[in-house]
């Protein structure tokens, strides 16, 4: 397996070795936070593969920011509790979780776990509607929506534009890249791309595509 990135979140301070110890040992690299706080300051969702989110947490809980993530991000998620009642888990469930373990953990249970739920991921055919940072896009119709769920007006050219930078949200993506992927032009002018670029910004938020001086551009995600 590849190396994979794993966000924990846990104030549990055994917890947090244990686990992370378990982790690194199937060679996964992983990322401590006590509070979700951290995580979204830390604003690196699209690095991780798989997040493991405690119920209890500082700031919002394990529910909430299971919430928060599902609106951002196509990741794996598995919420551990001490509580662990019907409710809990329907909670959990509800919340977004892919699944919802007991603390405490039978620890190798939950490393296989961990590892079948990325590998389910990795195998899965892409979505077909991706929303990400209040625009969605229905690959099945070639169509993107804003939050209100009114229909953008693109050109098919801004409209691939949108569809490369949401599929790699997050990530920064080189100006050769797109021309290559989208005019399918390995040399010339990069200003086609940045005159499209602008349209489009104009179009659904400026906000939302971040220009990485003399490299490319990146999807923000929030």
């Amino acid at each position: 397996m590849k190396v994979i990135k794993v966000a924990l979140l846990t104030i549990d301070e055994a917890h947090q070795k244990t686990i992370k110890e378990a982790l690194e040992e199937e060679g996964l690299i992983v990322d401590v936070y006590t509070s979700s706080a951290e995580c979204e300051n830390n604003n690196k969702y699209a690095d991780y593969t798989l997040f493991v989110i405690d119920t209890l947490l500082e700031g919002y809980n394990g529910y909430i920011f299971t919430e928060y993530l599902r609106q951002r991000v196509n990741t794996p998620i598995i919420m551990i509790s001490k509580e662990y009642e019907e409710a809990d888990v329907i909670r959990g469930l509800t919340a977004g979780t892919d699944e919802m373990l007991k603390i405490p953990l039978r620890l190798r249970e939950f490393v296989v776990r961990c590892v079948c739920l990325i590998k389910k991921y990795q195998t899965q055919v892409p979505s077909k509607v991706v929303k990400i940072n209040g625009i969605l896009f229905d690959r099945r119709k070639n169509q993107a929506f804003d939050d209100a769920g009114n229909l953008l007006s693109l050109t098919p050219t801004e409209l691939k534009l949108l569809k490369v930078l949401m599929t790699k949200a997050g990530e920064e993506i080189s100006t050769r890249e797109l021309l290559e992927s989208i005019w399918g032009w390995d040399d010339g002018s990069t200003a086609i791309v940045s005159t499209n670029m602008n349209r489009l910004r104009q179009k659904i938020g400026k906000e939302k595509i971040t220009t990485v001086k003399g490299r490319g551009y990146r999807y923000e995600i929030m």
